[in-house]
């Protein structure tokens, strides 16, 4: 059967959609990496997020893929 239809977003919802996409950056932190944790964390279901620090960029890093030493 064909997928259920979605109500159209409203104008407003669209435009917020719209820049967050723009402002969303994905990077990938390559194995073995250090970065350095601001001491702030996110608890979301199971997983802790880090606040990091890593290539002069700032972001969020899932703590399934974080060692801390």
């Amino acid at each position: 059967p064909p997928p259920p239809k979605r109500p159209p977003l409203t104008r407003g919802l669209r435009k917020a959609v719209e820049e967050i996409a723009r402002e969303t950056e994905i990077m990938v932190i390559p194995e073995g990496a250090t970065v350095h944790i601001t001491g702030n964390t996110e608890k979301v279901g199971l997983t802790t997020w880090y606040d990091v620090f890593y290539c002069g960029k700032r972001g969020w890093a899932s703590g399934k893929y974080i060692i801390t030493l």
